[in-house]
Formats: structure tokens, C-alpha cells, sequence
């Protein structure tokens, strides 16, 4: 990455005598009020000719430092919204011309823009409408630095819901984005103001806000074929990551959705997406593939708020770039996760790369001689808040024979890809024999969950090896080597085995989860994962279902205790997810088994909710393909970790 930042700054002063005209113009002129969606459109004038350019923004309050809020791109329009208190911000965009070697940068261009408080810094406060018909901006008035605000709403004689609470400084206003509200209702709303020791000190004049309409054509039909119980109303929102992957298969793409727990809906995204987590302050990473998803990868990685803005967003060809020279390689996509690293707030993605083997375990042989085939492996890659690279995992360069995942270990149950093939990442590498790019590649990892874990390290589901690895991360210092790994045939035994799943080729335990989503460990220590079960029903288990489970883990004496193996009563082959929801004494637990009876149009997803003894106790269908579903208690407090 040094290497990387001194190459930008000598083209950087080499292109200074040669500079063209670039000006940056917002579309509405300076001085508009909090939440004001403007685009800032970047050109380039006097130019060589024939020469492509790409744009970086950035943004940040005069006098405080910038922070990149979109990576290289050939967009020239920026579109920014402030929705949470006023001032003088610069807005900054760096021209880079792509089509010299070494790319040639330009000195940056920044323009002022001042954003004014919707009401009196001392004044009442009030409640506006945004382009979201579904969500509010709530401005209220400075209060004592110290102290913080935050908005309840809810229906007449309905149960509260509650923003975030932000911290007052008592020289701005407050704004609030108040999500979370059927179509056509009308809300009460009201702030509240907090000491230190989060007691409610102030209450502010309560207002009424009626949402608009939705076109219920673009949302599935939700169902509650198992009604919630009262209590289960501590965790009212179901968020769907709906998956537009099943566009394939004659289902529409429809948008991410949180419904109540009766599948009506109170918020959505209005692009299709597909989802990678929800972050404390509401905000929705998703990746598209040139604006649009497809195929459940992107070539985009984008962080959205609840009123659909674009935060920040970052792409694939210019981390490979970086990657390339940090000697890393060059990625495809970005695929199932984007989620932050906190305290850092540096930024965790899964990508992949395919390439081009020679291996008699991986690709087979003819009379002993290796062939050579196309194997797609996973990367995890870390950027920094600038949206640069910061730290990568190769599994080409870092997974070795004394690995139990390693090149010469194909996917368990064969699984290859085709281009454009459901869920895989694209197929780029040449064969050798035939100088085209393949036609089919090994599935090898399929890896679909990232999670940084409390000891600085990162912890990564591999599907297709019916594994989860622990990566030696160490904050970014890590040297990437697997530090243990969990499931049948790694380092960790049960303390209560139980029966043994034979068959040819593989011997472990119906214990043992195999293509597995969403492992994670939660913040009490336990760990829960979405069983799916491809390789038990394959070898001895048919008939069998998948599976919601959760563990204590003893990492220092490499023990698993079962705490939870449920039957959530039908079969998902593929997508999920696995949660606690903790309103009891002993927590109950949320699964998502995101596609029941295939892709096509008999395909479905439901999400269930067992007691602590695994019985089923709430459903939520819909007629299409989910990948994962969060249940949360409002829309700014995701599920933990």
C-alpha cells in the first residue's frame, strides 16, 4: 500500500504543468436545509483528447478532515445528503486520467457548500417529509453538550419504537430519519433528551406524521403461518434480504424489505440489491452490479441510509488496482458480505478470483496425468474508512497442504460453476489448452459469511467445505495463516458426540453442520450457524431437514457443547441465516431457510423462530428467495454481534 500512495503522489506532481480545467457543480445552489438530496456533477475540460476519466469524492465539515466517499469511478455526478446537523462542508473530487500508464492524477477541486437548520437552533422542533415515502426527518433544536436526544414514534395506542440517540453538542440542531412505519398511517412522534446516566430528562411537544403509499406489487406477499406470541413483539421487525438471483428462475426482483411481524411491510430499499448487514445507526451495506444486482454479486459495494441515499460506495476494479499493487491479486466481485469493523470502522468484504489449476485432486486426471481446470477461491479484503485497501487474504497463497482446506481438496460435493451460473461469481480465467476463457470452474470455497471476532481476528464460513476457518487477522498485522477450524475433520471435537454419518468417501458426525450459512459468535460467547445440510442428506440423512444450531466453543481445549440442534422442518439447500433473540430467560432463536422446494417458481423462504428446546413457535413465509433475514427490534438496532 506505501508503494501504492507513492506511485499516486510522483504522477501526482508530474501532471501539475499539464493540468486541465475541472470544475465541480452542484445541481441546487449553496445554502439548503438539513436533508436536502443535492448531486455535484464533475467535468473535465481542455483534456487530451481520448482520454477516460475516473472521479473520487469526498467530503467533510470545514476544518475537519475529508473522508472519501466514493472510490475511483468513471461517475462524474455525485450525490450527497446531510441529514444530521448544518454547517459549511467542502466537497471534494480528485480526476484521475485511466488511459495514461501510470495513471495521471490532478490536483484536487473543492467547493464549499453550506447546509442550514430546518428550525431554530433554540426554536421548536418539527417534522418534514423525505423522498421516502415511508420515512421522516425529525429536526429538533440544540441541546446541552453531554446530554443526548433521540426520537420515539409509534401509532396512537401502539408500542413505542426509538432512533438511535445522538450526542448534543448545543451548537447544532438535531436530525432524525424516523423509519420503521406502515404505508398510509398515521404516527405520533416526540424527542427525548437523555443525561448521562440515559435518564429521560426532557421531553419534547409530540407531532403527527402520516406515511405515503407503496406500490404493493413490488413486495412479496408476505405470511405468518405460525402467528407470533405477544412476547415476541420485542423484536417486531423482520428484515429480508430478499435475492434477486431468483430473476433467473421467473420471480421478480424485488427490493430489501422489513415487514412487522405479520409480513406488512414499514421500510424498504428502493433498488434491487443484495444485502450485506445493518449497522448500528440504520444504515444497509448492499453490492450491485453496475447499479444493478444480479446474480447475488457486484461489481459496487454501497453503504445506503433509511431514506435510500447513498452514504458511501466503493468497486472492484479500483481495489484491484490496489490489490495488484500490494502484490495481491485482481478480483471479480464482491459476493455475501460487507459489514464494519468496529471500533476501527474499517470495512470487512468477501471477493473472489478464479484461476487456472493444475491439480489431480482438484481437476481429476487422464491415465494419472493432472488436467487442468478453472478453480474459483474467496478473498477477504479490509479497506480503511478512505475505502482503500488495507489488509487482504489470499487463499491461493495463504491456505497450504497442512490446511484441511487447501487447493488439492476439491468442494465436497462437486460443485462447479457456469458463467452467469446461480450464485457464482464470474468465470475470467484462460484455458491453457484452448486460449478462451473456461466454460465451467471448480466451486472450490463458496465462501458466504465474514465475522471479525473479539480477539482482532476474523473467523470465514466455507460452504462447499462444510467449514468455518479462523484467519489470523490481528487488527490488520495478522500473517493470514488459519488459526483453527470448525467441523468435521477439524480441530474441535464435541464433549456429547452422537451418531456417526458414513458413506463413501466421508465419515463424521450428524452433529457436524455441513453447507452452512451465517456462523457467527454472539456477544455472550455462544455460537450459532444455519445447518443447511447438503453433505448429511447426501451420504446418510435423506430425509432429513435443515437444521438451526447453536454451540459453546472452548477455543483453548478445542471443545464443542451443544446447546441447540433444531429441526426447523423442511429443507434448504441453499441461503440462510441463524440469530438469538433474547426477550425470554433463555434466549429463543431466529433461522432463515432461504430457499424451500428450489429456485423455480415453487421456490420459497421462510423465517422461523424455536424456544430454547427447538420447538417452532413463529413463521414467516414468502414466495421467493431470501438470503438472509435479521429480526431485530427496531430499524437502528441490528441483531448482535
Amino acid at each position: 500500500m506505501r508503494n501504492f500512495l507513492l506511485l499516486s503522489m510522483m504522477t501526482w506532481v508530474s501532471a501539475v504543468s499539464a493540468t486541465p480545467v475541472i470544475t465541480l457543480v452542484p445541481n441546487l445552489a449553496s445554502t439548503q436545509p438539513v436533508g436536502t438530496v443535492v448531486t455535484f456533477r464533475a467535468a473535465v475540460t481542455g483534456g487530451s483528447s481520448g482520454s477516460q476519466y475516473d472521479y473520487r469524492f469526498a467530503v467533510g465539515l470545514q476544518g475537519e478532515p475529508l473522508q472519501v466517499r466514493r472510490a475511483f469511478a468513471p461517475k462524474q455526478a455525485f450525490t450527497w445528503a446531510q441529514n444530521e446537523f448544518e454547517g459549511t462542508f467542502l466537497i471534494r473530487v480528485v480526476v484521475r486520467d485511466r488511459s495514461t500508464k501510470p495513471f495521471t492524477i490532478y490536483p484536487p477541486v473543492t467547493v464549499a457548500y453550506t447546509i442550514e437548520p430546518r428550525v431554530p437552533l433554540n426554536g421548536p422542533a418539527a417534522v418534514f417529509p423525505t423522498a421516502h415515502p415511508l420515512v421522516a426527518l425529525f429536526s429538533a433544536p440544540a441541546c446541552a453538550a453531554g446530554n443526548t436526544r433521540r426520537v420515539v414514534f409509534y401509532r396512537p395506542g401502539g408500542s413505542p419504537m426509538m432512533t438511535n440517540a445522538a450526542a448534543c453538542t448545543g451548537k447544532t440542531t438535531q436530525n432524525f430519519l424516523v423509519a420503521g412505519m406502515l404505508p398510509n398511517t398515521l404516527y405520533e412522534m416526540h424527542s427525548q433528551v437523555l443525561d448521562a446516566s440515559r435518564t429521560v430528562i426532557h421531553t419534547g411537544n409530540t407531532f403527527t406524521y402520516t406515511t405515503g403509499s407503496i406500490d404493493p406489487s413490488q413486495f412479496p406477499p408476505f405470511t405468518a403461518v405460525s402467528p407470533a406470541s405477544p412476547a415476541a413483539e420485542a423484536y417486531p421487525v423482520v428484515f429480508h434480504a430478499l435475492l434477486n438471483i431468483g430473476a433467473l428462475f421467473g420471480k421478480p426482483a424485488y427490493f430489501p424489505t422489513a415487514t412487522d411481524l405479520s409480513g406488512n411491510v414499514i421500510w424498504y430499499y428502493p433498488v434491487p440489491s443484495s444485502v450485506g448487514r445493518i449497522e448500528h445507526n440504520g444504515n444497509l451495506w448492499v453490492s450491485l452490479t453496475n447499479g444493478n444486482a444480479s446474480q447475488a454479486v457486484g461489481q459496487i459495494g454501497r453503504e445506503v441510509d433509511l431514506a435510500g441515499n447513498t452514504v458511501r460506495e466503493f468497486n472492484v476494479r479500483t481495489a484491484s488496482e490496489e490489490l495488484l499493487a500490494m502484490g495481491g491479486p485482481k478480483i471479480t466481485d464482491w459476493h455475501h458480505e460487507i459489514r464494519r469493523i468496529l471500533p476501527s470502522n474499517d470495512i470487512l468484504v468477501l471477493a473472489s478470483r478464479d484461476i487456472s489449476v493444475t491439480n489431480a485432486n482438484q481437476c481429476g486426471s487422464t491415465g494419472g496425468v493432472p488436467k487442468t481446470c478453472d478453480v474459483i477461491g474467496d478473498l477477504i479484503v479490509v479497506l480503511n474508512e478512505n475505502l482503500a485497501v488495507k489488509w487482504f487474504w489470499d487463499p491461493f497463497t495463504k491456505l497450504t497442504p497442512d490446511d484441511l482446506v487447501n487447493i488439492n481438496r476439491p468442494a465436497l460435493l462437486g460443485e462447479t460453476c457456469a458463467p452467469n451460473g446461480p450464485g457464482c461469481s464470474p468465470i475470467t480465467a484462460i484455458d491453457p489448452s484452448t486460449a478462451v476463457v473456461y466454460t465451467t470452474a471448480n466451486d472450490w470455497m463458496h465462501a458466504n459469511a465474514a465475522q471479525y471476532t473479539p480477539d482482532g481476528n476474523i473467523i470465514l464460513s466455507v460452504r462447499h467445505q462444510d467449514v468455518v476457518l479462523k484467519i489470523n487477522y490481528q487488527n490488520g498485522h495478522g500473517d493470514g495463516r488459519v488459526l483453527w477450524t470448525l467441523g468435521n475433520g477439524g480441530d474441535f471435537s464435541f464433549t456429547t458426540p452422537t451418531t456417526a454419518c458414513t458413506g463413501t468417501g466421508y465419515n463424521g458426525l450428524y452433529q457436524w453442520f455441513t453447507h452452512q450459512h451465517d456462523p457467527e459468535f454472539q456477544t455472550d460467547g455462544s455460537f450459532t450457524v444455519f445447518d443447511n445440510g447438503n453433505t448429511r442428506k447426501f451420504y446418510c440423512d435423506p430425509a432429513g431437514n435443515s437444521r438451526g444450531q447453536a454451540y459453546t466453543i472452548n477455543e483453548e481445549n478445542r471443545t464443542v457443547t451443544p446447546l441447540l440442534d433444531a429441526d426447523l422442518g423442511s429443507y434448504s439447500f441453499a441461503l440462510g441465516s441463524a440469530q438469538p433473540v433474547k426477550y425470554q430467560a433463555a434466549p429463543h432463536y431466529s433461522f432463515n431457510s432461504g430457499v424451500i422446494g428450489g429456485f423455480g417458481p415453487q421456490g420459497y423462504s421462510q423465517t422461523t423462530e424455536v424456544d430454547p428446546s427447538g420447538n417452532i413457535v413463529f413463521n414467516l413465509q414468502a414466495p421467493t428467495l431470501t438470503y438472509r433475514t435479521f429480526r431485530m427490534t427496531d430499524l437502528y438496532s441490528p441483531p448482535e454481534p
